[in-house]
């Protein structure tokens, strides 16, 4: 009999309930016969750690169905495995960059219950009136012992579940007045426990909950040692079935087995000639085995030896090496040869000692990359607008925002205003919904842009266009003034706009094409000209011209298109991958691109072959949102309620 389970979940963020959410996930695991309900919750202790709930969910999830070991085994491998990439990924990143999560996963099998965890969060077993906590209490806020953490040590706690039992796994520990009145809300049925909770928790900005019901346990055969708890199970067989007697060591045997063999037979004689063969023949095969185990554990030896002499060697070129590429990727490559040593000797003395070198290497370089005098330009909460409400930047004369929840675009300051006691001014509105232009009212902007509509001797102006298809140009000081567009244009979407080359690059998502629109007197109305062919851009979200289309999507962080359709490029240098990179910014005098990574927190500087050549980051971009860059000069950005100007460096 298997086990049967009730499952429900919801998550609160925001203080908005949904039905499920990236702190939380369950899946099954099959094996011999057995079904394995198997549920994860993460607790994110810093600002960052949000993003990385979901990946170690997955991470969890996956590594313990992929492992055909037991069921603690499985746990622990699992766990383990999330909290080393993490706390690989914390000792490269900034420290305000880390993540930290508490983190349990659980699994039922049969008539027991796994839990496996690290960190503060809640696990809760009731059964029989009485509530078994499975995971320390801890402070909901602290870090210490969480996955990602030097002093992270996950547990195992081992419990008997009968039919009626209830396991509720919180991302946060109840407080004191929530666990009194965890009893009788877990006694109630699932569907009405679960409401219950919600009730309880929906002032919380932040929660996962998970409450799995059992329905029907299989009964127990065995008794299991948990951590405090011996449980006796009864081992009688079953009525139906006769009791056998088990003698020490020897397999069951019943009366008469013996009575048909009472006179030797041939095969006995022919097996007695070959006993002391067979056993020669033994003797030479377990031989073998241990010749190859030494061999294999001097071959251990040596690979950690090779391993360790690679990181020292990686590591003191890139001491020497004046390229800031090349000294990423000499310690990206180190890290990767010391990992290999430390799998094999975690505890070895000369490894650790190679790691703290690297450590402080990555640290140098870190330290190299931050800058310092982020002033504030504007205060965006003065005009209404919120900081994931900016869907668009641009620069021309100075730089310009586009606030996609009102459709209205807005003009920052060229420089630092004056400070004043009523603190910075709000941005100036130049764009709005409704606005006359050419005796049309405009709609809602969707996207801006950098363009030179009426010649290539003009100075840049910023592009708009809006929900109408209509397309507005404004230069800084002068008149907004309607631009001239296809009269039936073969686009399906526009998802993008950019300007190069005399043209206008439209970016058709829908469609799986860049159009490429010709200048013209009035504007673009020249006949469109598809650029690609057989290629998918389902996921792009911008669109950026330089010597080559660089195009930005969720899945590819960043593409690039010549004539002859995709190029390749791969970035050399970076130590984290883009996380969410706006389109990139080129530099046709250097044949630089600057690209804004948004999930990364960092303005990234990369040549035209994808290697890179410089990464900046500032404390203010520790809550970075949208961003330009004037190249060469500076960077503007949003960070919370202010639009910040960053200084780079020459």
């Amino acid at each position: 009999m298997s086990t049967r389970v009730w499952f429900g979940q919801f998550t609160i963020e925001d203080g908005e309930a949904r039905p499920d959410g990236p702190y939380s996930g369950a899946s099954e695991r099959l094996l011999a016969g057995l079904v394995d309900e198997c549920y994860v919750v993460t607790n994110p202790l810093t600002p960052h750690a949000p993003d990385h709930c979901p990946v170690i969910v997955r991470q969890v999830l996956e590594g313990y169905g992929g492992e055909e070991l037991s069921v603690t085994g499985g746990l622990a491998r699992a766990v383990s495995a999330a909290h080393w990439q993490l706390l690989a990924w914390n000792r490269r990143s900034l420290p305000e960059h880390r993540a930290l999560l508490g983190a349990a996963a659980v699994v039922l099998r049969e008539d027991r219950c796994y839990a496996c965890h690290a960190g503060p969060v809640g696990v809760y077993l009731h059964q029989d009136g009485v509530v078994d906590l499975l995971a320390p209490a801890g402070a909901a806020g602290s870090a210490r012992g969480g996955l990602g953490s030097d002093g992270a040590a996950p547990q195992m706690a081992v419990r008997p579940v009968a039919s009626g039992a209830r396991l509720l796994m919180c991302s946060e520990p109840l407080s004191p007045a929530e666990l009194a009145a965890l009893p009788g809300i877990l006694a109630l049925d699932p569907q009405e426990a679960l409401a219950e909770l919600y009730l309880m928790l929906r002032d919380r900005p932040r929660a996962a909950v998970m409450l799995a019901a059992v329905l029907a346990a299989p009964a127990g055969r065995r008794a299991v040692r948990g951590d405090t708890t011996l449980v006796q199970i009864d081992t009688a067989p079953p009525p139906d079935q006769p009791a056998l007697r088990r003698r020490r060591g020897l397999p069951l045997r019943r009366r008469g087995l013996q009575q048909f063999r009472t006179t030797p037979s041939a095969w006995d004689a022919v097996r007695a000639r070959l006993r002391v063969p067979l056993l020669a023949l033994g003797t030479l095969l377990l031989l073998l085995v241990l010749v190859a185990a030494v061999r294999g554990l001097r071959g251990g030896d040596n690979g950690f030896s090779s391993a360790v002499d690679a990181a020292q060697a990686d590591l003191a070129r890139a001491t020497s090496a004046a390229d800031v590429a090349t000294k990423r990727e000499l310690l990206v490559q180190a890290d990767d040869s010391l990992s290999k040593a430390l799998a094999l000797r975690p505890a070895d003395a000369r490894a650790r000692q190679v790691q703290q070198q690297l450590e402080q290497a990555f640290r140098a370089i870190i330290a190299s990359s931050t800058l310092t005098g982020a002033t504030p330009l504007a205060d965006l909460a003065a005009a209404g607008i919120a900081p994931r409400d900016v869907t668009g930047m641009a620069w021309t004369d100075r730089p310009y925002l586009l606030n996609g929840a009102n459709g209205s675009v807005y003009a920052l300051p060229d420089a630092p205003p004056a400070s004043t006691p009523q603190g910075e001014p709000p941005p100036t509105t130049v764009f709005s919904p409704g606005q006359v232009v050419d005796g049309r009212a405009a709609g809602k902007a969707l996207l801006i842009a950098v363009g030179r509509p009426l010649g290539i001797m003009r100075p840049p102006e910023l592009l708009v266009y809006d929900d109408h298809q209509q397309l507005y140009s404004y230069a800084g000081g002068s008149a907004i003034h309607g631009v001239a567009l296809p009269p039936n244009p073969p686009w399906k979407s526009v998802t993008g706009l950019a300007y190069g080359a005399q043209a206008l690059y439209v970016l058709d998502a829908a469609g799986n094409q860049v159009w490429r629109v010709p200048e013209t007197k009035d504007g673009f109305a020249g006949q469109p000209q598809p650029l690609l062919t057989k290629v998918d851009l389902a996921d792009a979200t911008g669109i950026a011209v330089g010597t080559d289309i660089y195009v930005t999507g969720s899945t590819t962080p960043l593409r690039r298109f010549g004539p002859a359709g995709a190029l390749p490029f791969q970035i050399h240098g970076l130590l984290r991958p883009l996380e969410g990179p706006l389109p990139p910014i080129p530099e046709p005098s250097s044949g630089l691109l600057y690209v804004v990574d948004r999930g990364g927190k960092r303005l990234v500087v990369l040549d035209e072959s994808g290697t890179l050549r410089a990464e900046y980051t500032s404390p203010e971009m520790g809550a970075l949102a949208w961003g330009v860059v004037k190249p060469g000069q500076a960077i503007c950005f949003v960070a919370g309620q202010l639009a910040y100007l960053l200084k780079l460096p020459s």
